[in-house]
């Protein structure tokens, strides 16, 4: 019997309120890797037992971090089951899959599928961070903002946010912009902060340009336009991911 036939799976009823559980747990920072990933094979088979059944085991981190998602996610004929979901995300993060290490962060740091452990969270989401997740730069971001699970470092968090909304991560951008305004990241160019919210808006952060008035009463209506005229010409840079060593990081 293959390792994933072997499973286990869960009553419908406990399906069921798995999936309000999720609804009604905190959200995570800034969005798992696998709803946002391309996958060409979304269709599930499954078994007499009821477990889906792979085109043979997933042995590899890819698949492994795929099926981790279809647990969570609950997709198709797949039961969600957030302590699968953990297990194979876990198998695939210790193999130096980037989006398993920041998707293992959130669970960790939601407390789905198994105990909460916000320091461990933090570890994994720098591991992602490093290999150039932008979820996991805004995750360890807000982190190290706040002091949570890690200590508390405004430059860190800066810098980590500023990774983050330059690869055009709408929540970063308007984060980086809220930081800026408080006075807690420095304004490297006039009317940063701006500049940042509007890239949020653009990238569809659910905000209202008034903030950028409110913030900054200053703000010309020609400011305004050229700020405006910066984010249409403004591409978001991508960085380059890497592959992890096996073992969590520490």
């Amino acid at each position: 019997m293959s390792r994933s036939r072997m499973i286990r799976t869960i009553p419908a009823v406990s399906a069921v309120l798995l999936a309000l559980a999720l609804l009604a747990s905190p959200a995570a920072a800034c969005g798992w890797w696998g709803d946002s990933a391309d996958d060409p094979d979304d269709a599930v088979v499954v078994g007499a037992d009821g477990a889906p059944v792979m085109s043979g085991d997933p042995t590899t981190p890819e698949q492994q971090a795929r099926l981790a998602t279809k647990y969570r996610r609950g997709d198709g004929a797949v039961p969600p089951d957030y302590v699968q979901a953990r297990h194979w995300d876990r198998l695939a993060a210790e193999a130096g899959h980037p989006g398993a290490m920041n998707d293992l962060g959130q669970m960790l740091e939601t407390g789905l599928g198994g105990p909460k452990d916000e320091a461990a969270a933090a570890r994994w989401y720098r591991a992602a961070a490093e290999r150039g997740v932008a979820n996991a730069q805004h995750s360890l971001a807000m982190m190290l903002r706040r002091g949570k699970g890690v200590g508390r470092n405004p430059a860190a968090a800066e810098a980590w946010m500023r990774r983050a909304a330059q690869q055009g991560h709408a929540s970063a951008a308007a984060d980086l912009a809220e930081m800026i305004w408080a006075g807690e990241a420095r304004e490297t160019t006039p009317r940063e902060g701006c500049f940042w919210w509007l890239v949020a808006l653009r990238m569809g952060y659910p905000g209202a340009i008034a903030r950028c008035r409110q913030a900054q009463p200053s703000l010309t209506e020609n400011d305004l336009n050229a700020l405006r005229a910066k984010v249409e010409t403004w591409t978001p840079s991508a960085e380059r991911t890497t592959t992890a060593l096996k073992g969590e990081p520490q």
